[in-house]
This record gives structure tokens, sequence and C-alpha cells, in this order.
């Protein structure tokens, strides 16, 4: 593949209308989607494209509902790992971010 061309206009990444894809389901009753993934794969947490002032992400995650998963998150953040539940990890979306970094030769 060889580019033609030149690049015009703003970046993906600059645009700050643009949302990331965070997988997350409405439901009737609820104000806000609960989320079906785990967000500490991302830094920029505008991407989700909504806010609650009152409560974090984490009260509209899903992840936390299922007993294992909240235990291996726990193990995690604690610094161990434990293979017994790598499985149950799989049943959510894994979401990651790579922020942009400007290059000496971009405009």
């Amino acid at each position: 593949y060889e580019p033609q061309g030149e690049v015009v206009g703003p970046r993906f990444s600059q645009v700050r209308e643009i949302f990331g894809y965070i997988p997350s389901v409405q439901l009737p009753g609820f104000p806000f989607p609960l989320l079906v993934c785990d967000l500490s794969g991302i830094q920029d947490l505008g991407l989700v494209g909504w806010k609650d002032t009152e409560r974090p992400y984490s009260e509209h995650s899903l992840i936390y509902d299922v007993p294992r998963v909240a235990e291996r998150l726990a193990l995690e953040e604690g610094g161990k790992h434990d293979s017994a539940t790598e499985d149950v990890l799989r049943i959510f979306s894994i979401v990651k971010e790579w922020p942009y970094e400007e290059n000496e030769g971009d405009n």
C-alpha cells in the first residue's frame, strides 16, 4: 500500500465531538446506559459520550454485578493474578484507547 495525496483537515483524535465506541445497553427505567465493558483501558472518559454528575461510571457498569468478575478485578487491582477466572472476564468487551500523539511532521 502506498498512500496517495495529503492528509487534510483535523485528525480523528483531534475532533472533540467524536466519541469512542463504548459497549452499553439502554434499558427502560435507567437514566443512563448500562456499560458492558471495563473502562480501565481508557484514559479519556470523555469517549463515553455522557457523564453522570452524581455517580461514577462504575455505578453504571455491569461488570461489577457478576461476582467472579468483580472478584478478579479486585485481585488485579491488588497486583495479584488468578488464571482460574480468566474465561469469565471474556464475557465483557475490552475497551482500549490509543491517544493521539503529535509527531514532529504533523500539522
